[in-house]
């Protein structure tokens, strides 16, 4: 019951401050609806990349190649003129022309070549590799059936399915917006968590909590347990505003507590950790942003991974970030490692702080 009672002390003080209120619910929804609503390529088109192609393709094969780049947006143009044009006005970053008898080579056994213009050759070659699978198969097909052999279609897809599956999940980006959003000005708001472990002690709460019977762990339970709350309580009404006004599919709701609860936990522990080592009020909520920050940007490197070739130092520091994890978990629906690796990352986090808080409250 003392611990219960701590931790509803702690939340309705929490309740009151409304600036930390404004950051976990109206900041998100805001920042939100202008990304997904406002910037250039958000709820038009749901994030796809633009490519324009000019399919002189006789046959029906270039349009099934074109049916499979899921994450693209594809721009049809019968003239080359009006597709460059595209290009300069930075309308698509890239344009493809297919070749009259594109599906007669391919029948043939052959692999047509393709004429391009490029504006970001990193970006296309995500969608170029998917191009490649396709014409590698219908090419085998047509070796197969010259040769007699029936080439079902369910084994002439299958490699083109296993190529895309993972970035079909991309799509999800947009509505998914508002998790990532939550999480990410849940780490914003830990300098509060931080000023608020200073106030208690300058004002020698911490110090009378500690000399009664209440346990240490107790004390750092409680804390982080009246936060937690509090942002889950923030991100739970966010989600509710974007799926009954906006009509957002977060999709399985499980990883995303999951994930929440665990970033929220993060969160906070950074938080004490950062308190431990600084001493400065002032200085602690600015480092306490500052990481929330760079551990954000570092994280979004789990988006890009597969369309950029990154340096491999680059997704080793990344995966230092817990947001990397939590995009993986989200977005490609990888629970296994990314709520795995995030928990510990929270075990860490906590038990760090846990340790160092004693020492913190006596001095």
């Amino acid at each position: 019951m003392d611990f219960l009672r701590l931790v509803w002390m702690q939340l309705k003080m929490n309740c009151k401050n409304i600036g930390t209120l404004i950051m976990l619910i109206v900041v998100p929804i805001a920042t939100t609806i202008a990304i997904v609503y406002f910037l250039p390529g958000g709820n038009d088109n749901t994030g796809k990349t633009p490519l324009v192609f000019i399919n002189h393709d006789q046959g029906d094969l270039g349009e099934a190649m074109l049916a499979t780049l899921d994450t693209a947006e594809i721009i049809l143009e019968n003239d080359i003129d009006d597709a460059l044009t595209k290009l300069e006005n930075n309308e698509a970053i890239a344009l493809y022309i297919l070749q009259e008898n594109f599906s007669d080579l391919l029948q043939a056994g052959t692999i047509p070549v393709i004429e391009s213009y490029q504006l970001e050759i990193d970006v296309v070659s995500l969608f170029e590799n998917q191009m490649m699978t396709f014409m590698q198969q219908q090419a085998k097909r047509g070796l197969f059936q010259q040769q007699g052999i029936d080439f079902t279609e369910m084994e002439d897809m299958r490699l083109i399915d296993v190529e895309i599956s993972r970035y079909e999940e991309r799509e999800t980006v947009a509505e998914l917006m508002p998790v990532l959003m939550s999480i990410y000005y849940m780490f914003l708001t830990s300098g509060t968590i931080a000023g608020k472990l200073f106030q208690l002690k300058s004002n020698n709460v911490l110090k009378r909590i500690i000399t009664t019977n209440t346990s240490n762990f107790k004390i750092i339970t409680s804390f982080c347990a009246s936060y937690f709350l509090l942002q889950t309580i923030a991100t739970f009404v966010v989600f509710m505003i974007f799926d009954f006004v906006f009509g957002f599919d977060v999709g399985d709701p499980l990883p995303l507590l999951v994930t929440i609860a665990l970033m929220s936990m993060i969160s906070i522990g950074i938080s004490i950790v950062i308190v431990r080592l600084c001493k400065n009020e002032a200085m602690v909520v600015q480092v306490s942003q500052l990481v929330g920050i760079v551990l954000f940007f570092a994280g979004m490197v789990s988006l890009f991974k597969e369309v950029f070739q990154l340096p491999t130092v680059v997704l080793i520091l990344a995966q230092l970030s817990p947001f990397y994890w939590a995009n993986e978990a989200l977005l490609f629906g990888n629970i296994f490692p990314g709520i795995v690796i995030l928990a510990l990352i929270m075990l860490v986090i906590l038990t760090a702080g846990s340790l160092k808080l004693e020492k913190f409250i006596q001095d």
